[in-house]
């Protein structure tokens, strides 16, 4: 039988924006909210490839966010210190990449770190587990940026 792995929250201190917008049709697929940045139009949406900067970890219960711009509303957390548990998209985690910084990606509608791959450096690198596929990492405080959605 599989082990079932816990992705989202999983210790620090935290510091919720409530009442942000969620972008149309966003699809969450971790328990808990993924991270995300803003788009033109001041809603959020989940980071993926290329996005520098991010503003925090939308949470979000599994579900797509509703079909109009804007219409879903999350809480955002927006604290560096704040560690998150995330699939490992690509790359192989050893050890020494404690403390390192790695890119977010989206596959199959999963967002994951990859971390063979430091084009944005948005998250830190915390701790690892390549048996199971999974990374713990934090928020890069040098690619944050400052959030501009407007509150619900």
């Amino acid at each position: 039988m599989a082990k079932e792995i816990k992705y989202g929250y999983s210790y620090g201190p935290r510091c919720m924006v409530p009442n942000v917008r969620i972008g149309a049709s966003e699809d969450f697929n971790h328990l808990g909210g993924n991270f995300v940045d803003d788009d033109a139009s001041g809603n959020f949406e989940i980071s993926a490839v290329g996005s520098d900067p991010i503003h925090g970890w939308a949470v979000m219960s599994e579900q797509d966010a509703l079909a109009s711009e804007g219409g879903t509303v999350a809480s955002l957390d927006i604290s560096c210190e704040s560690v998150y548990r995330i699939p490992i998209n690509a790359g192989t985690y050893d050890y020494t990449m404690r403390f390192k910084t790695c890119d977010l990606s989206v596959s199959g509608n999963m967002q994951g770190a990859v971390l063979n791959l430091s084009g944005e450096d948005t998250l830190i690198i915390v701790d690892g587990n390549n048996t199971d596929g999974w990374v713990d990492v934090k928020m890069n405080s040098n690619k944050m940026g400052s959030a501009n959605a407007a509150g619900a």
